[in-house]
C-alpha cells in the first residue's frame, strides 16, 4: 500500500537533488548559448550579459591586492565565472577552470568573480586551499546588474578577443563544454 507512495517520493527527491546540484540560486536553469553576435561587429552590439552583446567593462579588486580591468584583457579570450565558496556546483567547477587557465594560458584568461558576502576574508583561504592560480576578484552589485543580474551560480560567460560575449552557461558544466566553446572562440 505504501510502496507506490515511497516510489513517488523517491523520484521527487531525486529530481530536487538534480536541480539543486545543477546551480545554486533562485534563477531558472538556462541552456548554454554559444552563438555569435547578431550585429555585424562588436561595436554595434548592446552592452549586457547576453550572447552577442559587448561584455560590460569592469574593474574589480583582485584577491591578494590590486585591480583587474576587463578592458585590459582585450585581445584575449576571457572566461568570466560568477561563483561562491558555499556553492557545491561552483566548487565542482573550480578544477575545470584551473585546468583551462593552465592549458590555454597564452590565449585565455579565466576570471572568477566571487559572490561571497564575506569578501576577501572568506575567499582568500578558499583560493589558497584549492591552489587556484587564475584571476579571482570580488564582485560588486553594479557589475552583477550590468551582466543582467546573476540569479544562479555558477553563471559563466565566454568573451571573445573583441570583448563580445560568445557563450553563456547557467549551472555546472563539464570542462569539455567550456573547452569546445573556447577552442571555437580562439579559432575565429
Amino acid at each position: 500500500m505504501f510502496e507506490p507512495f515511497r516510489s513517488v517520493m523517491l523520484k521527487i527527491t531525486l529530481v530536487f537533488l538534480a536541480v539543486t546540484l545543477a546551480s545554486c540560486g533562485r534563477g531558472d536553469q538556462e541552456s548554454a548559448s554559444t552563438g555569435g553576435a547578431t550585429g555585424s561587429d562588436a561595436a554595434s552590439a548592446q552592452i549586457g550579459g547576453q550572447v552577442g552583446n559587448t561584455a560590460p567593462a569592469f574593474t574589480l579588486a583582485r584577491i591578494g591586492g590590486g585591480d583587474l580591468s576587463l578592458v585590459d584583457l582585450r585581445g584575449k579570450v576571457v572566461l568570466v565565472d560568477f561563483w561562491a565558496t558555499w556553492c557545491p556546483p561552483c566548487r565542482m567547477a573550480m578544477p575545470h577552470l584551473q585546468e583551462l587557465s593552465q592549458e590555454y594560458a597564452d590565449q585565455l584568461v579565466v576570471v572568477g568573480i566571487s559572490m561571497d558576502q564575506g569578501g576577501a576574508r572568506v575567499v582568500e583561504p578558499f583560493v589558497a586551499k584549492e591552489q587556484l592560480t587564475f584571476e579571482v576578484v570580488l564582485q560588486d552589485n553594479k557589475v552583477v546588474q550590468q551582466f543582467g543580474g546573476i540569479m544562479s551560480i555558477p553563471t559563466t560567460f565566454l568573451i571573445d578577443q573583441d570583448g563580445r560575449i560568445v557563450g553563456k552557461w547557467i549551472g555546472y558544466q563539464t570542462k569539455a563544454v567550456y573547452e569546445g566553446a573556447i577552442k571555437k572562440a580562439l579559432s575565429s
